[in-house]
């Protein structure tokens, strides 16, 4: 995330990307409001952490334990239990 001090400038950046490392980038606005919001403790969506009252689920495996205590090398998404993990990108939830 970029903090752009003038609208010309970023207009720019995102017309023509920014080259970082020799690698050109593509530039979209941020919109803080479209983010969402995903517990790092259960993996579900539209709460945190320090709010969550649910029992953890790993967000790489999708097993009963914290992420952070995985041993296990299977990824498996706890939201919608394909191959991935549970931050995915890809993820259909």
């Amino acid at each position: 995330i970029l903090s752009i001090n003038t609208a010309c400038t970023a207009n720019r950046l995102i017309e023509r990307g920014i080259v970082i490392g020799g690698i050109l980038h593509t530039v979209e606005r941020y919109e803080a409001a479209c983010r969402a919001t995903q517990c790092y403790k259960c993996q579900s969506y539209g709460h945190i952490s320090t709010h969550c009252r649910r029992d953890p689920r790993c967000g790489a495996c999708a097993g009963s334990h914290d992420t952070r205590d995985c041993e296990s090398e299977a990824r498996k998404c706890a939201n919608c239990k394909m191959e991935h993990p549970a931050w995915s990108a890809n993820c259909s939830v």
